[in-house]
């Protein structure tokens, strides 16, 4: 089967309803879908005494509250991946499987004392301990661990 190129063609009002649509679907993904996979890890976490959180009672003024928490989270694991790449470029350190476990590991470290220190202290209505913290980062990395996975492509005869 080959692969064929279709277009879509819109213009104006249809187009715009388009854009806009998807633009929505977009940030409510974005918004939505991490705050309630959240809300699972919390529960997660409560249950064996590991993190607390007092909600408000205004669903949107938890969503504003908590979608900044997680915000600052993705931030400061991105910042210090950012400095981490910036680091190696600057050493010309070659990326190996090891090297990037490492440097993972690293960032581990540093993330959950940055934010055990600077971040956490800020957030009054959330309280968690160190073991939910390391697990909360954990998942992070895991996940940005398996989204930033390149398998090389076999070699071409």
């Amino acid at each position: 089967m080959k692969n064929k190129n279709f277009k879509i063609r819109l213009n104006g009002w249809s187009a715009l309803v388009v854009i806009l649509l998807a633009l929505v679907l977009f940030v409510s993904v974005i918004v939505f879908v991490p705050l309630f996979v959240m809300f699972g890890l919390y529960n997660i976490l409560a249950k064996f005494e590991l993190a607390h959180i007092d909600l408000f009672e205004s669903f949107w003024h938890d969503i504003t509250y908590f979608g900044g928490f997680i915000l600052l989270l993705v931030l400061l694991i991105f910042a210090l991946d950012f400095l981490t790449l910036f680091i190696l470029a600057a050493f010309k350190i070659q990326i190996t499987t090891l090297v990037d476990l490492i440097s993972i590991l690293i960032q581990m470290v540093i993330s959950i004392g940055i934010f055990h220190k600077f971040v956490l202290p800020y957030f009054d209505r959330i309280s968690m301990e160190w073991l939910g913290i390391i697990i909360l980062f954990t998942l992070f990395y895991g996940i940005i661990a398996i989204f930033s996975y390149e398998k090389s492509a076999p070699a071409e005869p």
